[in-house]
């Protein structure tokens, strides 16, 4: 939710970029402070994996509610409709984050 409304907020994809270059560079900057690259390479590739996900879900999400506002049977859709999409995109992120765990 916190990304989604970022998108909506500042336009998203700057945000997301500078996210996403801060998350590839932090190896580097990590591995400077001593750390083996091996030693924290599997995390590091499921940050990626984890915030692509998250940046595809609420971009997604963010289209889908600008598709929906231009249209006239979208701009009846209720809160509870977007709230509903909001704890589906909350589950998934869950059972990603289940996923990435269970590794």
């Amino acid at each position: 939710l916190l990304l989604r409304n970022n998108i909506n907020e500042t336009g998203g994809s700057k945000e997301f970029s500078r996210i996403k270059t801060t998350i590839i560079n932090s190896l580097k900057w990590v591995c400077q402070f001593g750390y083996e690259e091996m030693t924290i390479d599997m995390f590091y590739e499921e940050l990626v994996e984890l915030f692509d996900f998250i940046i595809e879900t609420s971009l997604s999400a963010a289209d889908n509610n600008d598709k929906s506002a231009s249209t006239a049977a979208g701009a009846a859709k209720d809160e509870s409709n977007r709230n509903n999409d909001a704890q589906q995109q909350q589950q998934q992120l869950h059972a990603k984050l289940n996923e990435e765990n269970s590794t």
